[in-house]
This record gives structure tokens, C-alpha cells and sequence, in this order.
């Protein structure tokens, strides 16, 4: 599977291409020998992450994200650009804020980062939405989410849990926009990437909340 991002901004084009395993839903990432400092295991190392430095020497994350970070160092993030997203099926297109369409992009990325705290959005980066609203978003979480537990079900016998997992899953999203959030702070002052992040960690703390309000809107769409 194959993404590609195009910003066109008024004096330049910026553009990304991400690359899906589709075995195992991951990115496919450059082999690079030398990498920035924050992007470390070490560096602002989540309290949960399973991984000592013994293992591995860089964050997955931080590793999937590092590409799209310094081609927007001296870019607002408020800064206008059509962004269009090129897939093998259909293309997107929208005039927005860098911001938006660099979370579209970071979002993406982070799902396939081999992050083990992320790797219950992989499902939904295989259909990814760019620029998802917080009602999609929600929506397909959800429906991923149950999807994923009625096949496990039949596979094994077991009951279809309650919405508590995804609520903790997200829980654990959070912890890491916190930290990368602080990795991006360590390296640049500039907000564009940042502030992509928080759109992003905006959602991760919605869908619990929206979860515990009996899922807001959604149920009045299969009344």
C-alpha cells in the first residue's frame, strides 16, 4: 500500500511518500545508520514503553516521524496549503492549515510505527481518512475496534467485550503524544509539527469521554 502527501504551499511543494507492508501493516522505513538526538529511545522515553535501550537504539516513533519534521522547521503552522493525499483507489484534496494536514499525515504514521502502544490504530490506517473530522474518527475507532473483537471472538470462543479497552488504549495514546510532544519541543521551537500533534492528542482525549457519554451522536444513526 502506498500513500502520497503533497503540500502545496505558495512558494514550494513538500512531498511524502509512505510506504505499507501489507502483511504486517507497518511503514516501511529508510535504513539509516545516524539519526537526531530526539529521536533516542532515551530521549523523554515514555513511562510505559516496553523497550530498554539495550534493545533497540531509537524510538519507532520518533523514527517513523522524523522525515516529516525538518522540511517544516520555518513553516507556520498556521500557513495555508493545498494538501492531497494519492492513493492506489481514490486521491483527497483540501485547502487548509499545515497544521491539519501534517496531523492527517503524523497520524498515518504513528498508527504504522511499529509503536506497540499504537498498533491498535493499524486497522485503521489500512483505510486510512485523511483530514477526519471528530465524528469519523470516533466512528471508525469504534467500528474497528468491535470489528476486531467479534473476528477475535469467533476465532476463539471468547465473549465480545465493552468499550473499556479502547478507552485504556487510548489512555495509553496519550502518554505518547505527551512525550513525542516533548521530543519535537527538545529539537525546535517551531510550532507547525506541534501543533499537529496536539490535533491529534485533541481526539486521543475525546473518544474516552465521547465512549463514557453513551457515544455521543452515534447510536441515533442506527435508530
Amino acid at each position: 500500500m502506498r500513500f502520497l502527501y503533497r503540500f502545496e504551499l505558495s512558494d514550494k511543494t513538500i512531498s511524502f511518500k509512505v510506504n505499507i507492508d501489507e502483511h504486517t501493516g507497518l511503514a516501511k522505513k529508510k535504513p539509516e545508520t545516524l539519526l537526531p538526538q530526539w529521536v533516542l529511545l532515551k530521549t523523554h522515553q515514555c513511562r510505559h514503553c516496553p523497550y530498554s535501550h539495550d534493545e533497540i537504539r531509537y524510538c519507532p516513533l520518533a523514527e517513523a516521524i522524523h522525515p516529516t519534521i525538518d522540511p517544516f522547521l520555518k513553516i507556520k503552522s498556521y500557513e495555508e496549503a493545498t494538501v492531497k493525499v494519492s492513493t492506489r483507489e481514490r486521491m483527497f484534496g483540501l485547502r487548509t492549515t499545515v497544521q491539519r494536514g501534517l496531523g492527517s499525515l503524523l497520524g498515518l504514521l504513528i498508527a504504522t510505527s511499529g509503536c506497540p502502544h499504537t498498533s491498535f490504530l493499524k486497522p485503521m490506517a489500512r483505510f486510512h481518512l485523511p483530514f477526519a473530522s471528530e465524528e469519523e474518527t470516533l466512528y471508525r475507532a469504534v467500528s474497528t475496534f468491535m470489528l476486531g473483537k467479534f473476528i477475535q471472538s469467533r476465532d476463539t470462543g471468547c465473549t465480545i467485550p465493552d468499550l473499556d479497552e479502547l478507552k485504556a488504549a487510548y489512555g495509553e495514546l496519550e502518554i505518547v503524544n505527551s512525550h513525542v510532544a516533548s521530543r519535537l519541543r527538545k529539537m525546535t521551537a517551531d510550532d507547525a509539527s506541534i501543533n499537529a500533534l496536539i490535533i491529534l492528542d485533541f481526539f486521543a482525549k475525546s473518544v474516552p469521554l465521547i465512549i463514557e457519554d453513551d457515544l455521543g451522536e452515534l447510536p441515533t444513526l442506527f435508530s
